[in-house]
């Protein structure tokens, strides 16, 4: 009956993920290729090893992988890494699948990959991307393939990155596995510790484990494999021959490989080499061998166990070549390590690249495959490995200093409820299924595991360099967009949290990435500008350093793609912004001759940098980088080309910019010709039409706003002695850049001229560059309200749902936190969420319902829009929750980074109680940062005393922190409506009884409802009710007769009176307008105005000097501030003016004293400050 009821439950379970939308793509839940195993739930609490309390995922479901298939079934594997090796692990429990990949290995090619030489063209392609009247407008396209005929002998052709290759492909065949081994399955992984394990239980509760991880500390792999304490293990490990693994494509020439068995004084190893073929780059000029044509890759394994090995050298024939190639391969080694009479065995792993030195795959072996097994045997002595539990955990542990000093940073919470809780047990499988059954509301552990994972991956992922296309994860040749670094969104996106996620290691890999391959950014800007000094960056690379734009197409123009440089500076700028001028560890493969030039460094540098092993982040990096990227934009316009203060554009016809200006046209431009907004292109052009090369892209545009801000920001860092100079060409080109321009339906437009429409069904939202990556709108309303008008625009146009492309919808959550627009957040988040991205391994797909390649877009992605929406940050600002889900009520999160050097400790919300909690810690001495809070608030407390509210330019309120260095402030907000008053009458001036005013309330309300205020008129000098002053509902105000010599003071407050606004002093003339017969009465008032003391002086006949004197004590009366300003007053004369004042947390009380300026004669009793 047990039995019976156990089935029952089962089917139950998989009756609802079917009908809860959870589709797998190829695959299903019922079939053979993905197994589901019943039994006890995958948290059952009695695993000898398991995830335990630490935070990742548990799963039940595995997908088998086969040899030759044509399945993808690979993406459901479980998944790790150290930024540079990784794996991929099927996690079966009859046969257990491998796929080893290191980052550098990539698949060799024949392509021209470098940037063509096309600068001779350019003046023509300026002037054709404005005409635009037919093809011939586009003389790039014959350029490059007239380069390329003259100096390769070929034509361009499409050229790809190199594709990234999985290195190869293990199994572990468990030859005493039958059905009873099916009863209890789980499969985890360990974001903490990056382990990845897979456990399985008999009827009788024997146990099989087995856990594996990438260790960062000694660079190798480590799976070990143990059987229950009644059972030995009986194991075959076996390795996939080359053509028997999924091939999306065609690899030909086949590159050699061998399979590998040796036996020596430390027991058996095995592995795989390959060996790339030997070719020469295309064309019949100029020919070079191919970067890899000497080189191989493989993996080696040292098998550390006491049990009998038993050495198959078997070899085998293949047919199916899988697209490798034609033909029969004969005799082909295919040992079999049959392994028995032992409890556990270790297998110790290492993967890597050869690049040059190999003829033949012998010399691959001898020179690589014997080099890692030397190196794995340094590690089995270093540590004196055993097989066994107490040697995986001496290799375990100094890995998990470095993760986990990673991973457990920052700490997430959003569940609250006991059920939310609960969903948090769930498996991956189950929560994809309970998301999907109620697609109007996010499931917060969903998102919760979505996060986490995210900032797993991207910590894995990240070392070497930085993300690919796919993280760092393949098990697929030949896998689409080369499973390269796509930079004009993709690895862009996934790298949105690494900062202020608190992952400096991600952040130094980037880094690295990005020097590893600047100096052919130089080549870029060269050959398709003609520029010097400056600096280009290319659409897409390939992670071997060599950094060209080759890649691009007729209708894809990818080479005039001129703000990607400056998109993928910002990471590291703001690296600095969180963390300050670091010095930044020296990666591998970096050529500092070769970058010496490009970066300005002398012989010195290179050789500090060498000896030291580290690089000065400002010094040596951001501001070479960012003052040849400003070189590039000063460059890129020419005086020729420009549109005057009427719209009409100039081409070269006789007359410059400088000239228009200096006749009076102020409203005269740079045209920004020419450019390409990627991936799209203008109304009544497809997407891969000529015409999508066009002039003033709104990405260009902010590209450029964005590199003057990051450079003027270091160039004060830095101090060079041509400062002057360069801030002055900055400024010019500041002045001369086109405005943004929208369409007559309010949305910001893609290109910045009324000759090109909008086309809003689109994947990618380049024209958002303004509010993120950059920050424009911030401080734009018009920008923000345009971003936001577009952003819907392109909802609408795929009928209110997203692009299936994940980049598309994952760039739109970033743009949607950063405009702090938490409804169009939420959609976003939840089509994200609920439309089968997700593998059953977490990782995600490129297109919705796993229609495309395997790609982390989302997967990283929505980490960084979390990031985002709990912490917006900048140089000298922080805003907690200021894209708060409406769902989400109440939670924390720890750890976070914000830019501006410090650490946000903790945030903690809860909207019901009205109450916000924040730690900030400087790592800076003298750190001013102006602290606010999303979700209105009515009043903020440091250490129980009341803050001043101050407010920006753009009226958003604020309260100033003051933070040394290793110092922490917490700060407690109250929320509540906020109401911000004003009126457009001139009230620096007296007014007169008679005069119409009008007053305007803008209205914050906690719950987002549209709120009503009540105004109200009081005398400011003893704050009493004036019976016949009322203000309208509408804000207008007439100045009755009994206010003459008075001042007023104007506020508002909410109806229930919680909220109480500003206030607005007026001061109203003892005379009626025209008139001046009857003195002016002396008095005073002053009051917080905007953060500062708003003093109001009116004065009698008599003309005074008046000392003002603001002084701020503690709750113990001891003065802790003091500010002074000498006044001259005329007769009769209203002056209304701020005295400076630095609050501090410690301030509890403060005054100001009117005395006279000479003999210090007080004119009136003190003026106390409320800060109320």
């Amino acid at each position: 009956m047990a039995h019976l009821i156990e089935m029952e439950d089962c089917m139950k379970r998989i009756t609802k993920l079917i009908l809860g939308g959870a589709v797998l793509g190829a695959f299903s839940l019922v079939t053979a290729s993905m197994v589901p195993l019943m039994g006890a739930r995958a948290e059952a609490p009695d695993w000898k090893y398991g995830l335990g309390d630490a935070i990742g995922f548990n799963e039940s479901t595995y997908a088998t992988i086969e040899k030759g298939t044509k399945k993808d079934s690979w993406r459901e594997g479980s998944v790790t890494a150290n930024g540079e090796i990784a794996f991929i692990e099927s996690c079966d429990p009859d046969e257990d699948v491998f796929i080893f990949n290191n980052t550098k290995i990539v698949t060799d090619g024949t392509d021209i990959y470098e940037t063509p030489n096309i600068s001779d063209i350019l003046d023509s392609q300026r002037e054709g991307a404005v005409t635009r009247t037919n093809t011939s407008d586009f003389p790039w396209v014959n350029a490059v393939n007239k380069y390329a005929s003259s100096v390769f002998g070929t034509s361009w052709g499409t050229t790809w990155s190199r594709p990234y290759q999985p290195a190869s492909q293990y199994r572990i065949k468990n030859n005493s596995f039958t059905d009873a081994n099916k009863d209890n399955y789980n499969r985890y992984t360990n974001y903490e510790t990056g382990e990845v394990g897979a456990q399985w239980k008999d009827a009788d509760g024997n146990e099989w484990n087995r856990r594996s991880f990438a260790s960062r500390s000694d660079d190798v792999i480590v799976t070990y494999i143990e059987a229950p304490d009644n059972q030995d293990l009986d194991i075959t490990l076996s390795i996939d021959h080359m053509v028997e693994m999924r091939n999306q494509g065609s690899v030909n020439p086949r590159p050699d490989s061998d399979y590998i068995v040796t036996q020596d004084d430390n027991g058996y190893t095995m592995g795989m080499v390959g060996k790339y073929p030997d070719q020469y780059r295309k064309g019949s000029k100029n020919r070079t061998k191919t970067l890899f044509s000497n080189g191989g890759w493989g993996s080696a394994t040292r098998i550390v166990t006491d049990g009998t090995i038993d050495y198959q050298a078997d070899t085998r024939t293949l047919t199916n070549m899988n697209g490798f190639g034609s033909g029969t391969i004969t005799n082909a080694n295919d040992p079999k390590i049959n392994i028995t009479g032992t409890k556990s065995i270790m297998l110790i792993t290492k993967v890597d690249r050869q690049d040059d030195g190999c003829n033949t795959v012998q010399d691959v072996k001898e020179q690589l495959y014997d080099r890692l097994i030397s190196e794995i045997d340094s590690v089995v002595t270093k540590y004196e490995i055993k097989s066994n539990n107490e040697s995986y955990k001496k290799l375990l542990d100094p890995h998990v200093k470095i993760h986990g000093g990673m991973f457990d940073n920052v700490r997430i919470d959003l569940c609250q409820t006991e059920d939310e809780k609960a969903d948090r047990k769930l498996t991956n499988k189950e929560l994809i299924s309970k998301q999907n059954a109620n697609k109007s509301e996010i499931n917060k552990a969903f998102l919760e595991r979505i996060y986490n994972n995210g900032r797993f991956g991207l910590i894995c992922a990240s070392g070497y360099h930085t993300t690919r296309l796919g993280a760092i994860w393949t098990g697929a040749w030949k896998p689409d967009w080369s499973g390269d670094f796509t930079l004009d969104a993709n690895t862009n996106l996934q790298v949105s949290g690494m900062n202020t996620g608190n992952m400096a290691g991600a952040g130094e890999g980037y880094i690295n990435f990005i020097v590893r391959m600047v100096a052919d950014w130089e080549t870029d800007a060269q050959n398709v500008y003609g520029m010097t000094d400056a600096i280009k960056a290319p659409p897409r690379v390939d992670g071997t350093g060599q950094a060209g734009s080759y890649h691009f197409l007729d209708g894809y123009p990818h080479l005039y793609v001129n703000g990607i440089t400056d998109w993928l500076i910002i990471p590291i700028f703001e690296y600095w912004q969180c963390y300050g001028d670091q010095e930044i560890p020296l990666g591998k493969d970096i050529d500092l001759e070769r970058n010496q030039h490009v970066l300005d460094w002398s012989d010195e540098d290179v050789e500090r940098i060498r000896s030291t092993g580290k690089m000065k982040l400002v010094e040596d990096i951001l501001y070479p980088m960012l003052d040849k990227t400003m070189n590039f934009w000063l460059q890129y316009v020419d005086e020729r080309y420009y549109t005057d203060g009427s719209g009409n554009n100039h081409l070269d016809d006789g007359t410059t910019l400088s000239e228009a200006i200096a006749a009076g046209d102020t409203e005269a431009k740079y045209l920004y010709t020419p450019g390409y907004s990627p991936e799209n292109s203008p109304e009544g052009a497809a997407d891969n039409s000529i015409y999508a090369l066009t002039y003033n892209t709104t990405m260009d545009i902010s590209a450029t706003h964005d590199t003057l801000f990051m450079a003027r920001a270091i160039l004060d860092v830095v101090k060079p002695s041509d400062a002057a100079d360069k801030l002055m060409r900055w400024n010019t080109l500041e002045s001369r850049i086109p405005e943004y321009l929208y369409a007559d339906t309010g949305e910001l437009k893609e290109w910045a001229t009324e000759n090109l429409g909008e086309k809003h069904r689109h994947r990618h939202v380049s024209h958002a560059y303004p509010a993120w990556p950059g920050y424009e709108s911030q401080t734009d309303e018009n920008l923000r309200v345009g971003i936001l008008k577009a952003m819907s625009f392109r909802s609408a146009a795929y009928g209110g749902k997203e692009a299936s492309e994940s980049h598309g919808p994952t760039h739109k959550a970033l743009v949607a936190a950063r405009l702090k627009d938490s409804e169009s957040l939420d959609s976003v988040l939840r089509y994200l969420m609920t439309s089968n991205y997700q593998y059953s391994s977490m990782m995600t797909s490129h297109n919705d319902n796993h229609s495309s390649t395997y790609c982390t877009d989302s997967a990283f992605g929505i980490m960084g829009a979390v990031n985002e929406s709990l912490l917006y940050s900048n140089t000298g600002e922080i805003e907690v929750l200021p894209a708060l889900l409406d769902s989400m009520g109440s939670g924390s999160i720890t750890g976070l980074r914000a830019r501006c050097n410090a650490e946000v400790d903790n945030i903690s919300w809860d909207i019901a109680a009205k109450k916000v909690s924040v730690t900030v810690t400087s790592d800076q001495e003298h750190n001013k940062i102006a602290l606010s809070c999303g979700p209105a608030w009515s009043e903020a407390k440091i250490n129980g005393a009341k803050q001043v509210i101050r407010y920006t330019p753009q009226d958003k309120a604020y309260i100033l922190l003051e933070v040394n260095k290793n110092e922490s402030i917490t700060a407690e907000f109250t929320l509540g409506d906020q109401i911000l008053i004003s009126t457009s009458a001139n009230i620096d001036q007296r007014v007169h009884a008679g005069d119409n005013l009008e007053f305007k309330a803008d209205y914050t309300s906690l719950t987002g409802e549209a709120g009503t205020v009540s105004w109200h008129v009081t005398d400011a000098i003893n704050n009493q009710t004036l019976d016949d002053t009322n203000i309208s509902a509408e804000g207008k105000f007439t100045v009755p007769e009994s206010a003459k010599g008075r001042m007023l003071k104007i506020f508002a407050t909410s109806s229930d009176g919680s909220a109480v606004s500003n206030e607005i002093i007026l001061n109203v003339s003892a005379n009626s307008a025209g008139s001046s017969d009857t003195e002016e009465a002396f008095m005073a008032y002053a009051g917080l105005e905007r953060g500062h003391i708003g003093l109001c002086l009116s004065n009698n006949g008599q003309s005074k000097k008046i000392r003002a004197v603001w002084t701020a004590y503690d709750s113990s009366d001891a003065m802790v501030d003091l500010s002074e300003q000498i006044i001259e007053l005329g007769a009769n004369e209203y002056k209304k003016l701020s005295i400076p004042a630095q609050w501090n947390s410690d301030i509890h009380h403060s005054s100001v004293f009117l005395w006279d300026a000479d003999s210090l004669v007080p004119y009136m009793p003190q003026l106390p400050i409320s800060l109320d």
